[in-house]
């Protein structure tokens, strides 16, 4: 996260002072797309980072999920987001002194550290499915619940009504 989050100021501070064809970088809209994904990318990843560490924080049931999905979605979207920080630098930022340059390898290393994407995969997936099979079913149980409750309001109505 802390790479997303290098990326996403370096590159800001880049596109805003760095002139080209008489308009600062941002300008551009090959550019400001890339400052966009990146920004919005970052922001998930920060948002899901958080909701991990709280269902830790509350000893949630689905904590190890929380934090494999934290994992997988963190180390793809860095592996997926600095080449395009760096792009927004030009040669810049292919530079040995840039940190984006270094960033490269470490995001691919994270990736196989924190368990290959594969691995994360063939663990959420079944259990993605499952959870959603059974939030479908559960929310079918409540319209089910809906319905009866309102032909109950109105049979007791029509017999409210009559003398």
């Amino acid at each position: 996260l802390g790479m997303l989050r290098a990326c996403v100021e370096v590159s800001s501070t880049h596109s805003l002072k760095r002139e080209a064809f008489g308009q600062k970088l941002i300008a551009h809209g090959t550019i400001s797309a890339i400052i966009t994904e990146l920004g919005v990318d970052y922001a998930a990843c920060e948002a899901i980072s958080v909701s991990c560490a709280l269902a830790r924080d509350n000893r949630a049931l689905n904590t190890i999920e929380a934090t494999m999905a934290a994992k997988y979605l963190v180390t793809r979207t860095a592996s997926k987001q600095i080449p395009n920080a760096i792009q927004v630098l030009g040669a810049k930022g292919c530079q040995e002194t840039s940190p984006l340059a270094r960033f490269i390898g470490d995001a691919k290393t994270m990736e196989i550290i924190e368990g290959s994407s594969q691995i994360h995969q063939m663990i959420l997936g079944p259990r993605i499915a499952a959870l959603h099979l059974q939030r479908q079913e559960s929310n079918s149980q409540v319209e089910l619940t809906r319905k009866s409750a309102a032909n109950g309001r109105q049979a007791l109505s029509s017999v409210e009504r009559k003398p």
